[in-house]
């Protein structure tokens, strides 16, 4: 309820630069209801059922993106890409009790700058960064075992994988957030600028960035309500396809 009262809140703001037309030259500026709702309209929607058995949807999923994932071995769990290729996806728990936290913080950042390298110890290579080193016959730290490499990185063969979701809830408030401080900031450039003087509001370069803030600020809440409902929490990314069976 407070996320669609701050929606609410937003277009209400928003109403008198959105109704503004101006005439410079020949050149016309208008910001109105029509413009947000095509921009609304450009968001991508999450695929269709034809596309949930293209694998290659996940083999474009860029190393860190969350995903939720279900296998033939396991039920669904949160994970996050390391590398998602043609013959399988390689996911990384960082958040695993049983790794020490300084392993965490060192693959945190391999995630970020070189996730090829967790990639190579997946495929049994071995990686070094100060006191950690990741092997396949486990993680160590300062030279001693702490557990086994599979704690903190998987590997899924394509066969195996049933299905992928691209977590967008926590992606949600962090939308919220920033349209929460656009439409403000929109809205006192707007007035600072004499964007909503009457009867005739000036168009000047300070309006015309302030209603393109309340624009894009209305555009992230409605986005960010869009994730926050039960239907766009996620999205599939890949269903493995249900084989038919021969029929006698």
């Amino acid at each position: 309820m407070k996320q669609v009262a701050a929606i609410t809140a937003m277009a209400v703001a928003a109403s008198p630069v959105l109704a503004a037309v101006a005439d410079d030259e020949g050149a016309a500026v208008r910001l109105n209801a029509a413009t947000i709702a095509r921009a609304v309209s450009a968001v991508p929607q999450p695929p269709g059922a034809t596309d949930a058995g293209d694998w290659s949807r996940v083999a474009e999923l860029a190393p860190g993106r969350e995903v939720v994932i279900t296998t033939d071995a396991m039920a669904a769990v949160r994970r996050r890409v390391v590398v998602a290729d043609a013959p399988g996806i390689t996911l990384i728990d960082l958040t695993h009790p049983h790794v020490p936290a300084h392993v965490t913080r060192v693959a945190r950042d391999l995630l970020v700058n070189a996730p090829e390298s967790l990639g190579r110890v997946a495929d049994g290579g071995t990686v070094v960064r100060g006191r950690v080193r990741l092997a396949p016959n486990g993680i160590f730290l300062d030279g001693q075992w702490t557990g086994d490499i599979e704690t903190l990185l998987l590997h899924v063969a394509r066969q195996n994988v049933v299905e992928v979701r691209e977590d967008l809830e926590r992606s949600s408030a962090g939308l919220m957030t920033t349209a929460m401080l656009l439409v403000p900031a929109g809205a006192i450039l707007e007035a600072t600028s004499g964007g909503w003087r009457r009867p005739e509001p000036d168009i000047n370069a300070g309006t015309v960035v302030g209603g393109g803030l309340l624009a894009t600020g209305v555009i992230l809440g409605v986005v960010a309500l869009k994730r926050g409902s039960p239907s766009g929490r996620s999205l599939l990314v890949y269903q493995r396809p249900v084989r038919s069976r021969p029929v006698d």
